[in-house]
């Protein structure tokens, strides 16, 4: 066996609520995966210098309870590398003549995902709620490269709209540094704390920071500051976050997500509103559309549509790399 290939190991369950772990690795990245957690990506680990690149819990998995569909996207669920599908915020959605209420961040976070045949990769499904769907994910590694290949299939005999948008939190410290292509200029405001910034608006980036920093450089985890903000058409569908203190960066390539979008979550400090559990974290979102709401994808023409019988299929990378990449 040469170094670099694939070990995919055991299925472990964790006590006491039988929380079952899928762990994928090689000589240079080790991955884990959660079923139970709507398929969670729970660790993204360097091999080479031990550094978590998630967002972890804010207590152990397994004394977490497991959630429901409809649940809130609020601790202790926020942590990891989650799919939002068919929307990411809650919203109404009108088919066929009837109002579907679509859950916060989704149907497929908060569901167990189904385990397929292993061999050396993770491959799990999971089934729409309220839409006929079956989204599949296969997770495989080749080096330091991370491989996810999605495929949607609408199982049912209706069309139907939705949006889709990755959404790993990272892990972070101060100094740490958000890398994106020299192209990103300018990107537009979705969600603000700072009332001096108007959703829709445009900004520069990258943003100043009332300490007379940028925004693109972790500041402290008080800073008590959040904003989500779009790019749109980037030519080098790449984004990626450097880790200081084990100088590695995580690099997401999205140039095979048949994707437009990116959007950037970075929170330091400033979400949830309600303490004590605010969080410190950044995520870096490939998606299918500039908002969060799918009512407001089908409004602005933005959001994507599945005949009955229709696949569709996507890919996205991520690859730790050394050093502080250019991009």
């Amino acid at each position: 066996m040469e170094k670099s290939e694939v070990l995919l190991n055991s299925i472990e369950t964790y006590e006491p609520q039988n929380v079952e772990h899928l762990t994928l690795q090689n000589e240079f990245v080790a991955i884990s995966v959660c079923p139970d957690f709507g398929g969670k990506l729970t660790s993204i680990k360097s091999q080479v210098s031990g550094i978590e690149f998630l967002k972890q819990p804010i207590e152990e998995i397994n004394d977490i309870k497991k959630p429901q569909y409809g649940s809130s996207f609020l601790p202790p669920y926020s942590f990891g590398f989650d799919e939002c599908f068919p929307t990411i915020t809650s919203c109404d959605y009108e088919l066929n003549g009837e109002i579907i209420k679509l859950p916060d961040h989704g149907e497929v976070w908060s569901r167990k995902w189904r385990v397929n045949e292993q061999n050396s990769s993770i491959y799990v499904e999971v089934e729409g709620e309220q839409l006929d769907y079956k989204l599949t994910r296969k997770i495989t590694l080749h080096k330091n490269l991370i491989l996810i290949t999605y495929v949607l299939e609408n199982t049912g005999v209706t069309e139907f709209e939705y949006l889709w948008s990755c959404h790993p939190l990272l892990s972070i410290e101060a100094f740490d540094e958000i890398l994106l292509p020299f192209q990103a200029k300018e990107a537009q405001i979705y969600y603000s704390t700072d009332e001096d910034l108007e959703r829709y608006g445009s900004v520069r980036w990258p943003l100043p920071l009332e300490d007379e920093s940028n925004c693109d450089v972790i500041p402290h985890a008080d800073s008590n500051f959040a904003l989500k903000i779009f790019f749109h058409r980037l030519a080098e569908k790449k984004a990626g976050l450097y880790r200081k203190r084990s100088d590695q960066s995580i690099i997401f390539d999205y140039s095979n997500a048949n994707v437009d979008e990116l959007g950037i979550w970075m929170n330091y400090g400033g979400w949830p509103l309600t303490k004590p559990h605010n969080e410190n974290t950044v995520a870096l979102e490939p998606t299918t559309a500039r908002t969060d709401s799918l009512s407001e994808a089908i409004e602005t023409g933005s959001s994507r549509n599945i005949k009955a019988g229709q696949s569709v299929s996507w890919a996205l990378k991520m690859v730790i790399e050394e050093g502080h990449v250019a991009l």
